[in-house]
């Protein structure tokens, strides 16, 4: 049995002869600079993570080597099947720059007003939204931008990962999630939703229509995968903000996905005690980067009982991977997972191999999961 069938067919729950190898490797892959690296000039300080094996591999020689599958060639490869563009005339400018302070200071000005945010190494400093009126620009800006899928970027991704894995993406969040994450920020969208529920509302409606058109485009699409890639946190979205905001919203998307033959999974990386109530009525295909005790705050065994027979996408916590961390002790809690999942288990890191994890046991993980069962 080849890759890609063996993972649509674990998400289909039908039987297979072993699990996949899935790891995601982008960020420590470019921090160390993997491919441009070689064991006779590497900096001293990689070397304890990449072992010489792994140097000057690009993804697929890398992604061969450990055995492993690959799961989103945009990330690793830069081949993004969609995009966004701005319609033409539609009177929003974007600007972007870096300060001395190497901060990235990203502005959008539009006929409805101008809103701007910074962010260091990817984590903002401050959101898009800092009044109640920013939320106008917001909604001027999403109703000029289109959402695009690009065939030919498909048709290269599916040729350079045909034996390691089926094209997947991640799109964008559910409303709350967006506003939380992409615009608001979590205390604005939380102080926003007590002093101007209505207005709130209303926005969420706004981006609940531009997600509607842009699901058109990903359901006429050939992607027959979709990751909800929500980055789902108790902290962020507790029980009561889960069933009032997100429940519905996954029903009614993923019935979308479903009649359209495709299947999807979600990914939900923070502390989940307290949403694993719900994983019953959520009818995904799998549940992604699930982050296991000691890093996460639910076991193993509480995590099997709520799936039912949903596939666990990943699963090992990504500190295993840390020097602290032996090698008996990274493969005997991969196969625990695999022992409680299994066939249902596309096994790989929560939430991904981070700069000064270990490299070597990669290949160690991509050995077990090749002689298991």
């Amino acid at each position: 049995m080849e890759v890609p069938e063996r993972i649509l067919r674990i998400l289909r729950r039908q039987p297979v002869d072993r699990a996949v190898w899935q790891p995601s490797l982008t960020y420590w892959y470019s921090r160390n600079d993997v491919g441009g690296i070689a064991p006779s000039s590497a900096p001293a300080s990689v070397k304890p993570f990449v072992p010489d094996d792994l140097m000057g591999l690009d993804p697929i020689q890398l992604y061969e080597r450990i055995q492993g599958s690959i799961r989103y060639p945009h990330e690793c490869l830069h081949l993004p099947s969609f995009y966004t563009q701005l319609a033409p005339g539609s009177g929003v400018e974007r600007r972007s720059a870096w300060t001395e302070g190497k901060e990235l200071v990203e502005a959008v000005k539009t006929p409805a007003g101008t809103i701007q945010k910074r962010s260091r190494d990817g984590f903002p400093l401050e959101h898009y939204v800092k009044r109640i009126d920013d939320l106008d620009a917001v909604e001027y800006w999403l109703a000029c931008t289109e959402y695009r899928f690009n065939p030919y970027v498909f048709e290269a991704a599916t040729e350079a990962i045909e034996r390691l894995g089926v094209v997947q993406t991640y799109n964008f969040r559910s409303p709350y999630q967006r506003s939380v994450i992409e615009f608001c920020g979590l205390a604005t969208t939380t102080k926003f939703l007590r002093k101007h529920p209505r207005r709130m509302e209303a926005f969420f409606d706004r981006l609940l229509e531009w997600d509607e058109e842009a699901y058109k485009v990903i359901l006429g699409s050939p992607l027959q995968v979709v990751s909800f890639g929500e980055n789902i946190d108790a902290n962020v979205s507790p029980p009561p903000v889960f069933e009032k905001y997100h429940v519905p919203y996954y029903k009614e998307h993923v019935r979308w996905v479903h009649e359209k033959g495709k299947l999807c999974h979600i990914h939900m990386d923070g502390d989940l005690n307290g949403l694993l109530q719900f994983f019953p009525e959520l009818d995904f295909d799998g549940i992604e980067a699930v982050t296991f005790k000691p890093q996460g705050n639910v076991s193993i065994e509480e995590v099997a009982e709520a799936m039912g027979k949903k596939a666990l996408v990943d699963g090992i916590p990504s500190i295993l991977f840390l020097p602290q961390y032996s090698d008996v002790d990274v493969l005997g809690f991969a196969r625990r997972v695999l022992d409680a999942f299994y066939p249902r288990v596309i096994l790989g890191i929560s939430d991904e191999l981070c700069p000064t994890m270990e490299g070597h046991k990669l290949g160690l993980v991509g050995d077990l999961v090749a002689n298991y069962p």
